[in-house]
């Protein structure tokens, strides 16, 4: 890591962060960060490496990255994407006035009261001026064409509930970064599976003595690159100049009308499944190439299955499509996605407990200490208590009403029940975490099942 390769990949983030606005909200392009494998960030290193590293080369030495610099400036980079776009801006900005218009266009809110239990701070507090915070934002402040000023934007309303939100975002971003490493141990030393893209990325990268990638003299990769780009610049002239052209090169067969033939496939949505199955995702198609072929099959024959599965519900009167499919009258891909975390998660749990609840046993058959074969029990036990600490650290464990469940489990009445990780709830904690936590009153969250198993003694545990 050098001097240098942080000031490139600062200024790659400032590019990324700045520029996407502009493509996406001004220009309406097609989104600059709109998936895992950004093709604004892959498409300027391949033409990095393609004509300006050979450039650099023959001028002056001295002037290439290498390596390990272009490592450290891509991963900069892809760490910024996370934020800009279609990423945490699409849905962050508008999720913290937004509510304040819902509480006067919804009746709902009204009449539940739904901004009573905000927290103060969270979201931006529009009662100075709700015509210029407020309305602003919906409207826009400009007149016709004008563009207004930076200074004009009312910064002042938007800084608190943003230093809200910061320590839970990048809480958030560090526990995603420690799951993925816990994924990393599984997927690569347990399952010896490569990550596709990490795999493209390393054969784009020069040689560690300067030379370039040994796949820029392959002839099968220029001949995929150069048909690529013919078959792409083809069908752009023909969005610009249709008069002049014979037609766009499909990309793909439109198979809805075989969904006709199989009734249950049809009732599960197999018609529009089809009529973009057939599509041809050149991208999709590569990196699919450093997959193993179960994991690929898994992949195209995954949504298949579930059309049918859909169907053969339908038929039975369980809604999976429509508003008949949101809870509780029917299920969704996303429910189901959720079921399938929740049951592994909890057959690891049982598993985990049943492996540590057996300790104290074989260490007093070994003649061992027992104190020595239960400190697996103390850890799991410690979990609990941590991600129940944490989760009561942003008030999102505790419940509307005062009652005993709250009160007697994790209210932390004194020293003793912050010390097992129970932090402040309705005895002495913020009121702001209380009235979060009516937000979860009707669901039973994640958090509410870690209580209901942190309430568990000891023995059980």
């Amino acid at each position: 890591m050098s001097l240098r390769a942080i000031l490139i990949g600062l200024l790659g983030v400032a590019f990324v962060c700045g520029y996407t606005h502009f493509n996406d909200n001004v220009m309406r392009q097609t989104m600059f960060v709109g998936n895992s494998m950004p093709i604004s960030v892959y498409g300027l290193l391949v033409i990095f490496l393609l004509f300006l590293f050979p450039l650099l080369r023959k001028i002056n030495r001295k002037l290439l990255l290498s390596r390990k610099e272009i490592v450290v400036v891509l991963a900069m980079v892809l760490a910024s994407c996370a934020i800009p776009g279609s990423n945490l801006l699409r849905l962050f900005t508008p999720a913290l006035i937004m509510p304040n218009r819902y509480q006067h266009t919804e009746p709902g809110w009204q009449n539940r009261h739904v901004m009573d239990l905000v927290p103060e701070g969270m979201l931006v507090d529009v009662t100075p001026d709700e015509e210029t915070i407020l309305n602003g934002y919906c409207r826009g402040l400009s007149t016709g064409t004008d563009r207004i000023g930076v200074g004009e934007v009312p910064w002042r309303a938007w800084v608190k509930p943003v230093f809200y939100w910061m320590p839970i975002i990048l809480s958030l971003w560090i526990a995603l970064i420690g799951l993925s490493l816990v994924v990393h141990r599984q997927w690569s030393k347990h399952e010896h599976l490569p990550y596709p893209i990490v795999t493209f990325t390393k054969s784009l990268l020069p040689q560690e003595n300067g030379e370039p990638s040994p796949v820029f003299k392959n002839r099968l990769f220029w001949l995929g690159l150069i048909s690529v780009v013919c078959l792409h610049g083809y069908n752009y002239l023909n969005v610009w100049f249709p008069e002049y052209m014979p037609g766009k090169i499909p990309l793909g067969v439109d198979y809805s009308s075989i969904g006709e033939l199989f009734t249950t496939f049809e009732k599960g949505g197999g018609a529009g499944l089809l009529s973009w199955t057939g599509t041809i995702f050149l991208t999709v198609v590569a990196v699919a190439y450093f997959l193993p072929s179960d994991v690929s099959f898994s992949l195209g024959i995954g949504p298949l299955v579930w059309v049918y599965l859909v169907g053969a519900m339908s038929t039975y009167g369980l809604a999976t499509t429509g508003w008949q499919s949101s809870w509780p009258y029917g299920i969704t891909r996303d429910s189901m996605v959720d079921i399938g975390a929740y049951t592994g998660l909890l057959l690891v749990l049982l598993y985990l407990g049943f492996q540590i609840g057996r300790r104290p046993a074989l260490a007093r058959k070994a003649g061992e200490n027992r104190r020595v074969g239960c400190a697996g029990l103390h850890d799991f036990h410690g979990l609990f208590r941590g991600v129940c600490g944490a989760t009561g650290a942003y008030g999102l464990d505790d419940r509307a009403d005062d009652g005993p469940a709250d009160g007697g489990v994790l209210s932390g009445d004194g020293p003793h029940d912050c010390g097992n990780g129970a932090l402040l709830h309705s005895h002495g904690g913020h009121a702001g975490h209380d009235r979060l936590g009516a937000f979860w009153k009707q669901g039973a969250g994640p958090a509410n099942h870690v209580h209901y198993v942190y309430a568990l003694p000891h023995p059980l545990l």
